[in-house]
């Protein structure tokens, strides 16, 4: 019990007891990377471990996912995150906020995972890449970030012609699991 009260005191999730429901419009405080915006963001909940992609398909294309699912966001790699992802600002399947995923972007990494598949070589890449990432893996576990995650990755690779290296660095970059963690640059 008296760990239970600790990780909810430190803003750790565990459970999750009920649907996320995803936030409505744009319904941010502030700029990406902002301490308002962290502010915002760390206290949402429409991000969580068992949100499963059919769940993500059903909900309105104007809504956000937003927080972390796995842990408290850290203010430091949230502010790395979002600075190092404006370099792929020019590529409209990344993300500009791990913690605030438009739905209607999540759909179409969705729709990028079921319907792309790659060639022999381009799979190498997409398990080279996988291994160089800090989870091994497009996310922690088997959620809708998992899947529409794979599908950015499988975007990069065979539309945008990324090398393993950035495709890591891609997926590291968009981590929404929360938590203090090493950020990969973007040279």
């Amino acid at each position: 019990m008296a760990g239970i009260v600790a990780a909810t005191a430190l803003n750790v999730h565990f459970f999750d007891f009920g649907t996320a429901t995803p936030a409505t419009g744009n319904a941010s405080a502030g700029e990406a990377g902002t301490d308002v915006q962290f502010r915002y963001l760390s206290a949402q909940r429409s991000n969580s471990c068992d949100l499963t992609p059919a769940t993500v398909r059903s909900y309105p294309g104007l809504s956000h996912l937003q927080g972390s699912c796995c842990n408290a966001m850290d203010m430091e790699t949230y502010q790395a995150q979002v600075e190092r992802l404006r370099a792929y600002r020019e590529v409209d399947a990344v993300p500009s906020d791990p913690y605030d995923v438009p739905v209607s972007l999540a759909k179409l990494l969705l729709a990028y995972d079921d319907s792309i598949r790659l060639n022999p070589g381009q799979q190498a890449t997409y398990d080279s890449a996988m291994a160089m990432t800090h989870d091994k893996a497009p996310c922690c576990c088997k959620c809708w970030r998992w899947y529409a995650f794979r599908g950015l990755a499988k975007y990069l690779i065979a539309q945008k012609q990324f090398g393993a290296p950035e495709v890591a660095r891609v997926i590291d970059l968009v981590d929404g699991c929360g938590g203090k963690h090493e950020v990969p640059g973007t040279t």
